[in-house]
């Protein structure tokens, strides 16, 4: 998009919906901790008519960067320090873990009926290797890289650049090249991997 326009009415009623939807699933990721009932949202295209606290409050500004079809933009959430004090207490990582449903059966169906359809990239290395500017220049057929893992290493399958699973490397019944999934790499190990 590059440069802001006024929106048209037909942006302004895609916007809105927009802006409902994610106030819903606000509410939504509340719900373990407290209910909370969003009001009063508007949608408004100029930061400089946003007067969500004073200017010498302190506030919690989280920004999602959206990508969407080549065209990105930034979505602010701004929480003024205030409006949490009530709930300080209770946003801590304990009470999150405590707290943490396991979605039912039909729950889960429903997220996977929702995503089936979309594809995602996925890749799998072997290893990697540090090699100089110098070497770079001077590497050609047949020669050797040392990379950092061992032969009977497994290898790592990455989703969408994120290091998801381990693999031992194989071929399928049709002579194709595939991967077995070993094991998951837990959240505390990804950045082992990246």
């Amino acid at each position: 998009m590059g440069e802001s326009h006024t929106l048209t009415a037909i942006e302004r009623g895609v916007m809105a919906k927009v802006v409902r939807r994610t106030m819903a699933e606000l509410e939504t990721t509340w719900e373990p901790l407290i209910k909370v009932r969003v009001s009063d949202a508007e949608l408004e295209t100029n930061p400089e008519f946003m007067q969500v606290a004073a200017p010498s409050d302190t506030v919690i500004l989280i920004a999602f960067e959206i990508n969407s079809q080549g065209v990105s933009g930034l979505v602010n959430l701004c929480y003024p320090f205030f409006t949490l004090e009530p709930v300080m207490n209770l946003l801590n990582v304990q009470s999150w873990v405590y707290r943490e449903k396991r979605p039912n059966e039909g729950e889960r169906q429903k997220r996977l009926d929702q995503v089936k359809g979309i594809e995602t990239e996925m890749k799998v290395t072997w290893g990697r290797g540090i090699v100089s500017a110098e070497d770079l220049a001077d590497l050609r057929v047949g020669d050797t890289l040392i990379l950092d893992t061992q032969a009977g290493d497994p290898g790592v399958v990455f989703v969408e650049d994120q290091p998801v699973f381990l693999a031992r490397p194989g071929v399928n019944s049709r002579g194709r090249h595939a991967v077995e999934l070993l094991r998951a790499i837990p959240q505390t190990e990804v950045r082992r991997y990246v």
